[in-house]
């Protein structure tokens, strides 16, 4: 039995993997051999970001908070731990451009007369869940109205 996936039976009562999780293991697969493949980091910077929204929607659908208060002890939490590793110390930094792993949105920085130490524009996943978060309120108040 695979984790989190029950198995689907064929008519001879077999059970066999349903289609899409198949496609879902295809896509995963191509996604981190175009991710390890041999090529400078700028040429595959969107194969890192799909590979860190799949991370970031897998998490966020893994956590289920069972109040308000709880998603604000959370969320009042996390802002503390980021304003002190953010502006407290230069780890966020050094990670943001040392660790090229899909941890964060990357962006090719604009053309600049000045060069850059590091060739991208960085964007943290908490960033981009903001708007995600954002996006599923709103669509919740138009559901319920």
């Amino acid at each position: 039995r695979w984790v989190g996936m029950e198995l689907e039976q064929n008519e001879k009562g077999e059970k066999v993997l349903p289609l899409d999780g198949v496609l879902t293991l295809g896509m995963g697969v191509l996604c981190t051999l175009a991710y390890w493949a041999p090529v400078a980091m700028e040429n595959k910077f969107l194969v890192s970001n799909v590979i860190a929204w799949a991370l970031a929607m897998v998490s966020l659908g893994a956590i289920s908070l069972g109040s308000f208060q709880t998603g604000a002890i959370l969320l009042a939490g996390l802002f503390c731990y980021d304003i002190f590793w953010v502006f407290g110390s230069d780890v966020m930094m050094t990670v943001a451009t040392k660790v090229e792993a899909p941890v964060k949105f990357i962006y090719p920085a604009p053309p600049s007369d000045t060069p850059r130490a590091y060739p991208f524009s960085v964007l943290g996943l908490g960033d981009g869940e903001c708007f995600r978060v954002r996006y599923h309120h709103h669509s919740l108040l138009h559901v319920t109205q």
